[in-house]
């Protein structure tokens, strides 16, 4: 998903920010953009894209360049979704379509787009470039709408689209749906129409979906799709590109005035340098570069600040948390993982692996603290227990259970020290502080614990094997709806994606959870939190599952991290205050994105 990409992007080139920074401190050479000074029509940005020859124009290329998977949040300058989420009031706003809504029988959702959008060339914006967007979707495995239901989408006039569905509605469907993207039928309409044959035919024959998808035939068309080398993109934004302005070092993106985004618009082009922090903190430090989403660390946080750059902060919606095995006893027990929580200045963890760019998790919910008012009712969030630190309280509840101390070392109930492994991805260097402190703060209780970091490629797999005791992973999920954060904890056991063991929470054969010694179906839960269009249900499982995890702690969350974007506006009109709420989108619908579309950030004169 676009937002992780985003959060994962910069995970894990941490130690080359900090690297940079000392080459430029140092006044060594770094990357540079060529010595000029910055275009007043241009904006520049960066992403780590993936360059010529390999990377291309080909929205459906597992090497895209320009769409969502290969710049991100930019390539709404290219091509705009439906519509984009507000985070601040969890509203969506319509870039291509003027409204949207399910039918009253929820047996189908209509959506409507805008009467004055058009392509780059001039030519209509219009239902059949949706049809042939979704065929395409289908071969290359959409986005995830047609797990959530959607069946077929019908055009019902130019501008207006049935999708037609074989599950109840879903605030999830919409959410996937509504953070499309179109593809132009001129370009990629004879792939679409191949499809539809396809399809047909095999109706015909009776032959099964999933039997066609391994068809000669299928893969063929699939084949043919991908291989595809457009040279320009045929642009649905205020932006296009061409083969040509895609180099190994930036993208050069032209402002279009035969779109209404480009003729809102107010720069001539858009500049996306191509790399993580290793080529924006020196851009940045030179003024080359106006904005960006990288995390950048304190200390070069404070190097930029020095400089006089503004940074702007956003919650992420997650951070580093502490996983426990479950199988591993006595951590399995709810009671020993409350002591642990107890045992954990989560405002120390903070400090030493984040600074001002994190905030302790104070609510114990699961998902990020800034979205808890929005589900949970003053007199819920009053029952939350905080787990404030207090080593009497995590001596105490050992205690109940019947533990002891010899010494400096506790000793659990069958007689057996409480001495685990804690594992961390030594590659995720924000994780790297948070293990140590965590392991020196258990450790001096008490609870003895031996360090091992392991790159993530390596300890993803482990921890989905469950071959480990203790690990510090993802906390959260970096997504405004809580759904997100309870299906990566309970259907994928805190470890994503293709989960097996994982902590052993959660059964996922069965969706079931033993709570308390009773069974408790988490699967339903996830259900009832994504279903529907009443939010009072789904507001209530949510308060279930926030109830459910603050007495459980399947996992301690540690730090909510923040995003800390540099923002440079001396070459920039219109900049909002640091207090506006549209600075709490960094994702799909980037902040940076909606300004520029909309007219709001011009160059100064």
């Amino acid at each position: 998903m676009k937002t992780l990409r985003l959060f994962s992007r910069s995970l894990t080139r941490l130690g080359l920010t900090v690297a940079m920074l000392a080459v430029v401190v140092v006044g060594l050479a770094v990357p540079s953009r060529t010595g000029a000074a910055p275009a007043k029509d241009t904006f520049y940005l960066s992403w780590p894209y993936e360059a010529p020859p390999k990377g291309n124009l080909n929205d459906f290329s597992p090497d895209a360049a320009a769409n969502y998977s290969g710049i991100g949040a930019w390539a709404a300058f290219v091509s705009p979704t439906f519509a984009y989420y507000r985070v601040a009031d969890g509203k969506y706003v319509g870039w291509l379509a003027k409204s949207w809504a399910y039918s009253t029988d929820g047996k189908k959702y209509t959506l409507t787009l805008r009467d004055d959008i058009t392509w780059s060339d001039g030519t209509p914006i219009t239902s059949k470039d949706v049809v042939d967007t979704y065929l395409l979707a289908q071969m290359e495995g959409g986005n995830g709408e047609y797990s959530y239901g959607l069946d077929s989408v019908k055009a019902v006039d130019a501008h207006t689209i049935d999708f037609m569905l074989n599950k109840p509605p879903s605030i999830i469907f919409e959410r996937l749906l509504l953070l499309d993207n179109l593809s132009a039928a001129s370009v990629y309409g004879v792939y679409a129409d191949r499809i539809q044959k396809a399809l047909d035919d095999a109706k015909t024959a009776g032959t099964a979906l999933a039997d066609l998808k391994k068809s000669d035939v299928w893969t063929k068309i699939q084949a043919d799709l991908e291989a595809f080398r457009p040279d320009h993109v045929l642009s649905s934004g205020g932006y296009t590109v061409a083969a040509a302005d895609v180099t190994e070092s930036q993208m050069v993106l032209h402002r279009t005035d035969k779109t209404p985004f480009g003729r809102t618009a107010k720069f001539d082009k858009i500049v996306i340098y191509r790399g993580d922090t290793d080529v924006s903190t020196p851009l940045l430090l030179t003024g080359d570069l106006y904005y960006d989403t990288d995390y950048f660390p304190p200390a070069t946080e404070k190097t930029l600040t020095d400089k006089g750059i503004k940074i702007i902060r956003a919650p992420s919606d997650a951070g580093p948390g502490l996983l426990f095995n479950d199988a591993v006893y006595p951590l399995g027990r709810a009671d020993v993982r409350q002591a642990i929580a107890y045992a954990i200045d989560r405002t120390r963890v903070t400090k030493v692996s984040y600074g001002q760019i994190g905030q302790p998790v104070k609510y114990m919910t699961g998902f990020s603290d800034s979205h808890v008012a929005d589900y949970l009712t003053p007199d819920a969030i009053k029952g939350l227990n905080t787990y404030d630190y207090s080593l009497d309280k995590a001596t105490a509840i050992l205690n109940k259970a019947g533990f002891k101390k010899n010494g400096d070392q506790w000793v659990d109930d069958k007689g057996n020290d409480m001495s685990y492994e804690l594992s961390y991805p030594s590659d995720y260097t924000d994780y790297v502080p948070a293990a140590q402190d965590v392991a020196s703060q258990l450790s001096d209780f008490g609870i003895k614990i031996t360090l091992r970091g392991v790159p993530d490629e390596q300890h993803r797999p482990s921890i989905r094997d469950g071959k480990f005791q203790l690990a510090i992973r993802l906390a959260g999920y970096p997504n405004p709806l809580p759904f997100y954060a309870y299906r990566y904890l309970f259907q994928q056991n805190s470890v994503g994606g293709s989960a097996k063991v994982g902590t052993g929470f959660a059964d996922l054969t069965t969706g079931i959870a033993k709570v308390n010694g009773k069974d408790v179906d988490l699967k339903a839960l996830l259900v009832t939190m994504s279903t529907g269009t009443d939010p009072a249900p789904q507001k209530a499982a949510v308060t279930t599952a926030a109830q459910l995890f603050n007495d459980q702690l399947p996992i301690i969350p540690l730090v909510e991290r923040y995003y800390n974007c540099p923002l440079i506006t001396t070459n920039i009109n219109g900049v909002p205050p640091d207090s506006d709420p549209i600075w709490q989108n960094v994702g799909s619908g980037n902040a940076i994105a909606v300004l520029i579309l909309d007219g709001t950030l011009s160059p100064k004169p």
